[in-house]
């Protein structure tokens, strides 16, 4: 049933065989890939001012550079209300719901593999009496926009993550007295 292989053949097949081990990224299509991250982690709930994010864009492929990065809001909760910062030359877009951040003409100013690039955005939060948690959502394009869905692929979270929480409080002070005091009396001074 199997027959003895040519010399040609077999070398060929070894070669490839030896590629997979030493090159796994390559061989198992990673050309293309990247993980992201933001920061803060936190926002409180009603925030109509907006929190500044920095997004993280990290190229974990080994082949293909990034040409275009979008960040879509975990949900209606919270809306984005400006895309601010991106690398030289990128230009900006922006939508209730998303940033998309583009490269400029040719692939010179692209993430290239193993290589990092930041951006910012202000998003606000609606009111809320209980917490709120929700991830955000990053795509990558190897080309210079979103127009092609072939070019596209969603980039998963690196640390410190892609989710973050809105809090539904906020304890700005505190003092701690020697003694208690009666409900309803004003707080001690700080010592």
């Amino acid at each position: 049933m199997f027959r003895r292989l040519s010399g040609r053949f077999a070398i060929a097949v070894a070669i490839g065989m030896m590629v997979v081990a030493v090159v796994p990224g390559v061989a198992l299509g990673h050309g293309f890939d990247a993980r992201a991250s933001i920061t803060p982690r936190s926002q409180f709930v009603g925030d109509t001012v907006g929190t500044t994010y920095t997004l993280k864009v990290k190229n974990t492929g080994t082949v293909r550079k990034i040409g275009a990065v979008e960040i879509a809001a975990p949900n209606s909760f919270w809306t984005i209300t400006g895309c601010n910062d991106a690398p030289p030359t990128w230009t900006t877009a922006q939508t209730a719901d998303s940033c998309f951040y583009m490269s400029g003409a040719g692939a010179g100013d692209d993430i290239a593999p193993g290589h990092s690039a930041t951006f910012t955005f202000v998003a606000t939060t609606h009111a809320a009496n209980a917490n709120r948690s929700g991830t955000w959502t990053v795509s990558v394009s190897t080309g210079p926009d979103f127009s092609n869905p072939s070019w596209i692929k969603q980039a998963p979270a690196m640390s410190p993550g892609l989710k973050t929480t809105a809090y539904s409080f906020e304890i700005t002070d505190a003092v701690v007295a020697g003694s208690p005091a009666a409900i309803g009396d004003p707080c001690p001074a700080a010592d």
